[in-house]
């Protein structure tokens, strides 16, 4: 929310760009603190519609056909989050769902958590409790959490190792009693049965690592087809951080493996 832009991803876009041959639309979206929410998610919502056009995806060149365009949205950390919001709000404008969410790292819960991953990881050299205390509360400028169901935009922000079942799910866990989920809780069940099929990526030192397994068991408690990917050995922002990392490169190609399985 507070850093980077498009050109600070390029490294693994133009990979992904390369492996699958498809054309990529990446967002430089306005940054907090001076465009706290929802200025980030409205541009990328605007941009969405826009590609929605055939004559518009075209001047991208993007294969235009007899058939709805294909869009996938892939996000990171805050750009997962802004990811399922998007999602949302095309629910509840029902207009065209994305075919298919990548969701890598993503922020989902936005209060002060005690979950496992943020306890074990909380001095992260990349991200820290304290770096993502500023990140969010610069990003919500202190704004109120609203209720989705309340006809409000929610303030949810919004491996290649093994693709766990809810069975595997063993570890990093978000207790059971922590009152900090209360940003996807509140939110009607009927919205996420209708999301698109999600592949949710992270690693197993990632400090919100919880929140990535917290969102896959409420999509398949609602019965949306999606999957969760955890790599070994590999923290938060890995994707920036590929060339430094042993396995960095791998898991780049298998999100990239991913972007392909959509678009089939």
């Amino acid at each position: 929310y507070i850093s980077q832009s498009s050109a600070s991803h390029l490294n693994y876009l133009r990979l992904w760009g390369i492996n699958t041959k498809l054309p990529i639309l990446s967002i430089n979206y306005s940054l907090s603190p001076e465009h706290s929410f929802p200025t980030a998610l409205i541009e990328c919502y605007t941009v969405y519609k826009w590609l929605l056009d055939k004559e518009n995806a075209k001047l991208l060149g993007l294969p235009v056909r007899n058939k709805p365009i294909k869009i996938i949205i892939v996000g990171d950390d805050a750009g997962g989050s802004i990811a399922i919001n998007l999602t949302m709000k095309c629910i509840e404008d029902n207009i065209q769902l994305p075919s298919g969410l990548i969701l890598i790292y993503p922020l989902i819960v936005f209060s002060n958590s005690t979950s496992i991953s943020r306890c074990l990881f909380s001095n992260d050299l990349i991200l820290s409790s304290q770096a993502l205390k500023i990140s969010v509360d610069s990003y919500l400028d202190g704004q109120e959490i609203k209720d989705y169901n309340k006809n409000q935009i929610t303030t949810i922000s919004s491996g290649r190792l093994s693709s766990l079942s809810n069975s595997d799910i063993s570890f990093g866990k978000p207790s059971e009693s922590l009152d900090l989920i209360d940003l996807l809780s509140d939110i009607n069940d009927n919205i996420y049965k209708k999301f698109p099929t999600c592949h949710i990526f992270s690693g197993d030192l990632d400090i919100i690592l919880d929140d990535s397994v917290y969102f896959y068991q409420k999509l398949r408690k609602n019965g949306v087809d999606s999957k969760l990917t955890i790599f070994r050995k590999l923290p938060h922002g890995f994707l920036n951080n590929a060339a430094q990392l042993s396995n960095g490169l791998q898991a780049i190609f298998s999100i990239s493996s991913s972007i392909q399985y959509f678009y089939q």
